[in-house]
C-alpha cells in the first residue's frame, strides 16, 4: 500500500469502519469475515479506475473476462456489521468474482451490484436477523446457491441471473430459497433457472411474508417454482415467463389491487409440490392424483379463488382461463372415477361437449362458427334430397350439367355459368332448410321426404340443445 495512504489511513481512519479498499486488501491475501463492523462503501467507488485502485490496495490485481477484480476463490462474510448510508448514497459491494457472498445478522441498507459468485446468502442465526432496511441487488450473477432470509422497508432485485446448482454434499437440495419481509419488493428484468446436472433440486421458493407491494415483470422462471406469502395492497406480476410448474396454493392475493394475467402461465401446470417424499412428490401433474378426493378439492377451490379475483377485477380473460381449467379438471377426475355413477357419466359427457363447443361457457364466439358448420354440412346433406322448397332446381342443375358437357354450337362458357348458377340456388335452399330446422322456427309439415325427413327432426333437436348451451356461454360473458 502506498505509504501515503497508509499514514492517512492510521490517522484518520476509525478501527471500526470498513472501506472498499480494505476489503480489497484483505481479499487479495485469504478469506475475509468482518464481524461487529460499519461498512462504508459509497456506490461512487464503481468509477475508480483499475489502475487507481492496484494504487490505493498496493497490489496487481487481475480482472475476469467480464472485467471484475478476480477473487474467485475467496469468500467474504459479513456477521454483526451494519452497512452506513448518507444522503443517496448506500454501501455498495460491487466489481467483484468470489467463490461466496454472506451476510448474518447484519443491517443497514445496502446494495449488490456487479458481483458473480458461487453462492449468495443473507442467512439468519438469531430471530429478527439481518435487518436491512433496503437492500438492491444490480446486475449479479450466481451460479450455485442462492439464500435470502431478511427484511426491511424495499427489496429490489434486477438485471441478475440465478444458475442454481447444489453441491453434493447439501443434504436438503434447497439451492434457492427467499424469505423476507418488505414492504415494498421488487423483481424485473431477471432470470432464475436450474443449472443441476444430477441429483433433484427442490423447486424455488419465493416466500413474500405479509409484504406491502410486490412488482414481478420481464423475468423468467426457468425451473419448478413456489410463490408463497401474503401480499396486502397491491401486487403486480406481468411479462414472465413461468416454467412447466408452479405453486401458488399458498400465496395469498390482495383484496383489489393486482395484475397478475394468467395468460403468463398458459404453459405451467398449477401443482402442489409434497416434500414428505424424497425426491419431493409433484401433486396435481397426473390424472392419477384425482382418485384423492382431497387433492381435487384442493385444487377446485384454490381455481375457484383465482377464478373470484379475476371476476372481482373484471378481468374476463384471465378468469375464462381459470374456468376452463377447473372444468377440465372436473373432467379429469371424473374420468378417474373407478366406478360412475349414470348421472356422473352423464355429468363427464356434458362436461366434455361444453368443452368442445363453447370452452365450458367461455366463448360464444367459437359456439357460432361451430353452429355454422353444422348448418353447412347438413344443407350439404339436404341437396341431395327433394324438398317442398325446392321442387325444380336439382332437376334443372343436372339438365344444366348434360348441356355443359356437351360439344354443340352453345360452346362452354354461358352454360357452366347457368349451372353454377342452378347449383348455388339448389345450395342456397338446402342450407335454408338447414337453418330453419337448426333454429328450431318450425315446419308444420317437415318438407322433405326419405332419410333427410328424419335427418331434420334431428337437427332440430341438436339446434336446440346447441343453442341453449351458447345463450349460456353468451350470458356467463355478459354478465359480470
Amino acid at each position: 500500500m502506498n505509504p501515503a495512504i497508509s499514514r492517512w489511513e492510521k490517522q484518520y481512519k476509525p478501527d471500526s469502519v470498513v472501506y472498499w479498499f480494505d476489503l480489497l486488501r484483505q481479499l487479495d491475501t485469504g478469506d475475509v469475515k468482518i464481524c461487529d463492523k460499519r461498512i462504508s462503501i459509497p456506490d461512487g467507488v464503481i468509477h475508480y479506475s483499475l489502475k487507481e485502485v492496484m494504487y490505493r490496495v498496493g497490489s496487481n490485481l487481475k480482472l475476469t473476462s467480464d472485467s471484475l477484480i478476480d477473487f474467485s476463490t475467496r469468500t467474504l462474510n459479513f456477521c454483526r456489521s451494519r452497512f452506513k448510508s448518507r444522503d443517496d448514497a448506500y454501501t455498495s459491494i460491487q466489481r467483484m468474482s468470489l467463490d461466496e457472498f454472506a451476510i448474518d445478522d447484519s443491517s443497514g441498507e445496502l446494495v449488490v451490484e456487479q458481483l458473480r459468485t458461487k453462492s449468495l446468502g443473507f442467512y439468519e442465526k438469531t430471530d429478527g436477523a439481518n435487518q436491512l432496511r433496503k437492500v438492491m441487488i444490480d446486475n449479479v450473477t450466481v451460479n450455485g446457491v442462492v439464500r435470502l432470509y431478511t427484511s426491511g422497508t424495499e427489496f429490489f432485485c434486477q438485471n441478475s441471473t440465478f444458475n442454481v446448482n447444489v453441491p453434493d454434499h447439501d443434504e436438503y437440495r434447497w439451492g434457492f430459497r427467499w424469505v423476507f419481509n418488505y414492504d415494498y419488493v421488487t423483481v424485473n428484468n431477471t432470470k432464475f433457472s436450474g443449472a443441476q446436472q444430477q441429483g433433484l433440486l427442490c423447486p424455488f421458493d419465493l416466500d413474500f411474508e405479509n409484504i406491502k407491494n410486490l412488482v414481478i415483470t420481464n423475468s423468467t422462471f426457468a425451473y419448478p417454482t413456489r410463490l408463497l406469502g401474503s401480499v396486502e395492497d397491491r401486487l403486480v406480476i406481468q411479462k414472465n415467463s413461468f416454467p412447466e410448474y408452479v405453486e401458488v396454493m399458498g400465496l395469498k392475493l390482495p383484496d383489489f389491487d393486482y395484475h397478475f394475467p394468467f395468460s403468463q402461465l398458459h404453459n405451467s401446470k398449477l401443482v402442489m409440490f409434497d416434500y414428505k417424499h424424497t425426491p419431493y412428490r409433484i401433486k396435481g401433474d397426473s390424472v392419477a392424483d384425482y382418485y384423492d378426493e382431497g387433492t381435487y378439492d384442493d385444487f377446485t377451490a384454490l381455481y375457484k379463488r383465482l377464478y373470484d379475483h379475476y371476476r372481482n377485477r373484471a378481468d374476463i380473460t384471465s378468469a375464462n382461463e381459470v374456468y376452463v381449467l377447473m372444468k377440465e379438471l372436473e373432467i379429469q377426475y371424473l374420468q378417474a372415477m373407478p366406478h360412475r355413477t349414470t348421472e356422473e357419466t352423464i355429468r363427464l359427457r356434458l362436461n366434455q361437449l361444453m368443452g368442445l363447443y363453447t370452452d365450458h361457457a367461455t366463448s360464444p364466439g367459437k359456439a357460432l362458427i361451430i353452429s355454422f358448420y353444422i348448418i353447412l354440412a347438413f344443407g350439404i346433406f339436404y341437396c341431395f334430397f327433394p324438398s317442398d322448397w325446392d321442387r325444380t332446381s336439382k332437376s334443372q342443375v343436372v339438365a344444366d350439367f348434360k348441356l355443359f358437357i356437351e360439344k354443340n354450337e352453345h360452346g362452354y362458357v354461358k352454360p357452366f355459368f347457368k349451372m353454377m348458377k342452378g347449383l348455388m340456388m339448389s345450395l342456397l335452399n338446402a342450407v335454408a332448410l338447414s337453418l330453419n330446422a337448426f333454429i328450431t322456427l318450425g315446419f308444420g309439415n317437415i318438407p322433405t321426404t326419405g332419410i333427410a325427413r328424419y335427418m331434420c327432426v334431428l337437427q332440430g333437436a341438436l339446434g336446440w340443445f346447441l343453442l341453449s348451451l351458447f345463450t349460456v356461454a353468451l350470458l356467463n360473458q355478459v354478465l359480470l
